[in-house]
């Protein structure tokens, strides 16, 4: 038990150990004979972790390691402040899901097209729309 509670802490939550002791008699099946055999008595030991409450040293520490989020731009900090390139770049992943959808099988495999300029002419036609779609 006490080198249990030696081990250097490195949870969020602060607890209370407490070990408990089961106790149960074991008798030999059937009838007793004649001699008996004393009943066996087992042991077996638990750990009961009660949770108390939060350490807030050391969610605080958690949270601080938790919450950097580094991004390099070469976008000055007069043109846009730190929390507009954040949105900026989250919201990126809608436009890359929008250009997912021209690599489907669905629409690359309807396009019946024979020369490359149409072709060209369709795929920027595609591009101006889903370009317009995430500004929108």
């Amino acid at each position: 038990m006490e080198t249990i509670l030696q081990v250097p802490q490195k949870s969020l939550y602060l607890y209370d150990v407490t070990l408990v002791e089961s106790t149960q008699e074991k008798r030999p099946r059937g009838n007793p004979g004649k001699n008996p055999k004393p009943p066996q008595i087992v042991s077996q030991w638990s750990l009961q972790i009660q949770v108390t409450g939060e350490d807030p040293e050391a969610m605080t520490t958690f949270r601080n390691a938790e919450e950097c989020f580094v991004l390099i731009t070469n976008v000055s900090p007069q043109e846009c402040g730190p929390r507009e390139i954040l949105g900026i770049y989250k919201n990126q992943m809608v436009v890359e899901i929008d250009f997912r959808l021209l690599k489907e099988p669905c629409i690359a495999s309807v396009i019946y097209l024979k020369t490359p300029e149409r072709i060209q002419s369709l795929a920027m036609l595609l591009h101006v729309s889903l370009l317009l779609r995430a500004m929108i």
